[in-house]
């Protein structure tokens, strides 16, 4: 640990001049915050700054020290002080370079032209601080083109033609960000035209969905993530949790589960930050599932600076619009399906055994759409304020322009951010009944059995600690999730289940009493949609289209397992 600042020294005649101590306390402060980094996980940057910066303040002092009569042995003890001070400072440099382990992450300008971005030239010149003829020139030399895909008009609107078919609802930047993640790209209104040959009457309709946003503000990209959890598939087990980055608008996790852990939101936390590295601020809500990830943040970050900010979901508006997209884009898909597969197809959501199974065959289906949604929102432009960059580019260009670390609210006190930093607007007021998810009064589930596990896990004392510290910001218990049990007891159960189901599958078998022969059918044949029913008493209803390709194949699937578990249970209650 470094030695302390010495004091300022009594004068001998006259009193110190204020430049005297202004200077003193500058070098003070700066000595205070470099010694304060010391004792925190900072990455090589920050440190490599603390330790430029102290050089910097104690060469000024000592250039000037003569001229003010200022004792020498006193100057020479503050070179020691702070000499040592930035001795260490280096060799924590040293070793956080090692760790490869950075806070603050570059982009590397030559993957501006990257297939899935369209960034322009002159926009990334600017960026980068040169000319644009200079940044062609490098262009040319060095080989990165900027060229579109060449694609013709008949294989383009076949990519459109397959992207509504699978997606009817999703507009035309989804369309866009769908090309871009693919490695395609072309004119915007070479999409426009595509568009228009292939869907026009659906475009039309989604054109009259267009939304007015309000005026949002965070400083830098990672500068601050809101994380929250969406339990429209509750009913069903599943939870999915997703965090944003409040800059950039980049979703850097979105993961669905069969608990409300906190342990789980941690872990989606974590494979976050592995990505995109540490954000400087996290902003959730009071649940208690949140626990681990603002102890996390606390212990990373540091207490009293807002590290993890508490607050209503429904102030944490960049996570709450992501909602509406996860819904209308997937999430509401798969919540029109199971209640497909209970009304046709034998599903009871109150069979543990049940969830079980819609677990087993179904959860890595959601999170295959949530990785696909991910990758095709973090491509597509965004109108507005995005000015028709791309969440990806944003975040690039973003961190192009502010690539050191920057704290943006350094002596803002917590409270104030907790009220006012990442929110837009007056706090809307939930309805009757409604959760911070979205989760409406007519949807809750009726004494819900505990979830599936404990919901604490053995901490370290300094994390037990903090969370004892901040336990007022807990106003509620995790949502709680039905509890989902498997069926087998043994592995020969199992083992037959597996066995059973791949042969099933491979001979093409469609058990019959499960809703999914043709003479099971109404008169009308096979649905090709369902409709939702939300708000009070039902009032509103929503047509959600699920293309027989993609859904029936499913129901059959489930059809299948169900009637293996049938089978299987029938025959360990006979023996």
């Amino acid at each position: 640990m470094s030695r302390p600042l010495p004091p300022l020294p009594e004068p001998e005649n006259e009193p110190w001049s204020p430049n005297v101590h202004a200077a003193y306390e500058l070098m003070l402060g700066t000595f205070r915050s470099a010694s304060s980094v010391l004792s925190q996980d900072a990455d090589a940057k920050r440190l490599e700054f603390h330790a430029q910066h102290a050089t910097k303040e104690l060469k000024a002092f000592e250039a000037h020290a003569e001229e003010e009569h200022i004792p020498m042995p006193w100057v020479l003890d503050c070179t020691e002080a702070v000499g040592e001070l930035i001795c260490n400072l280096c060799q924590a440099q040293e070793l956080a370079s090692e760790r490869q382990e950075s806070h603050v992450h570059f982009a590397s300008p030559v993957t501006a032209m990257a297939s899935h971005r369209r960034i322009s030239v002159a926009a990334l010149a600017r960026a980068m601080g040169v000319s644009r003829p200079t940044l062609i020139d490098q262009m040319k030399k060095h080989g990165v083109h900027n060229d579109f895909t060449q694609l013709s008009k008949a294989d383009l609107d076949k990519l459109v033609r397959s992207f509504r078919k699978a997606k009817p609802d999703s507009g035309i930047r989804y369309l866009i960000g769908f090309l871009r993640c693919h490695g395609v790209r072309v004119q915007k209104r070479r999409v426009f035209s595509s568009v228009r040959r292939v869907d026009g009457i659906g475009r039309i309709l989604r054109q009259r969905r267009i939304i007015e946003r309000g005026k949002y503000q965070v400083s830098w990209p990672h500068a601050l993530w809101h994380i929250d959890g969406h339990h429209k598939l509750i009913l069903w087990g599943i939870v999915i949790h997703g965090i944003v980055d409040g800059y950039s608008r980049t979703i850097t996790g979105l993961r669905a589960s069969t608990n409300n852990r906190a342990s789980t939101v941690l872990d989606v936390f974590l494979e976050a930050v592995g990505k995109y590295g540490l954000p400087s601020r996290m902003r959730g809500d009071r649940g208690a599932e949140n626990k681990k990830v603002s102890v996390y943040m606390i212990l990373k970050r540091g207490l009293g600076r807002g590290s993890f900010i508490w607050g209503s979901s429904t102030t944490n508006t960049k996570i709450e619009r992501l909602w509406v997209e996860v819904g209308s884009q997937f999430a509401r898909r798969w919540r029109a399906f199971f209640y497909r597969l209970e009304a046709l197809h034998g599903l009871d959501r109150g069979n543990p055994h049940h969830l079980w199974l819609l677990h087993f065959l179904f959860l890595d289906l959601i999170n295959e759409d949530c990785d696909s949604f991910r990758s095709e929102w973090n491509c597509h432009p965004i109108s507005g304020e995005g000015h028709d960059q791309s969440p990806e580019e944003m975040c690039f260009m973003g961190r192009l322009q502010n690539s050191f670390y920057d704290e943006d609210c350094n002596g803002v006190h917590p409270n104030v951010l907790e009220r006012y930093y990442g929110t837009h607007g007056r706090e809307r007021q939930r309805a009757a009944g409604e959760t911070g998810a979205g989760q409406l009064k007519d949807e809750e589930i009726s004494n819900p059995p505990s979830a599936t596990g404990s919901q604490s896990d053995d901490t370290e004392s300094l994390e037990e600690r903090i969370a004892e510290a901040h336990e007022d910001n807990f106003h509620h218990e995790a949502v709680a999730v039905p509890k989902q049990a498997n069926p087998f007891d043994d592995d020969d159960s199992m083992k037959l289940f597996y066995d059973t189901l791949e042969a099933a599958i491979q001979n093409n078998v469609v058990p019959h009493g499960y809703g999914l022969q043709s003479d099971e059918w109404g008169e009308d044949g096979y649905p090709s949609f369902e409709i939702l029913k939300s708000g009070r008493h039902g009032s509103k209803r929503l047509r959600i289209a699920l293309p027989d390709f993609v859904w029936r194949p499913r129901a059959e699937m489930w059809g299948r397992a169900l009637a293996i578990l049938d089978q299987i249970t029938y025959r360990n209650e006979a023996q």
